[in-house]
């Protein structure tokens, strides 16, 4: 049975995060990312996201909603 595509793909956000904040964005090893995830493709990250600036915006989509609330109260001190 085929794995669903929604959990790769967030399997390889999780990953992208923790690998992003461990070395940075351009230090992170997409090779790496793929691995964390649990991927024997290596190809996965590029065909989920395209672009290591993709991956990127796709991990911070994820918090978009929480950034601009803490942004509001961080503004509203």
């Amino acid at each position: 049975m085929p794995r669903d595509a929604s959990t790769t793909r967030d399997r390889l956000l999780d990953a992208a995060a923790h690998e992003f904040a461990e070395r940075g964005v351009w230090n992170a090893s997409l090779i790496e990312i793929t691995r964390r995830a649990g991927q024997g493709n290596r190809a996965a990250l590029r065909y989920h996201f395209g672009t290591r600036e993709d991956v990127l915006c796709a991990v911070l989509e994820r918090h978009v909603e929480f950034l601009a609330q803490r942004e509001g109260e961080l503004l509203a001190k």
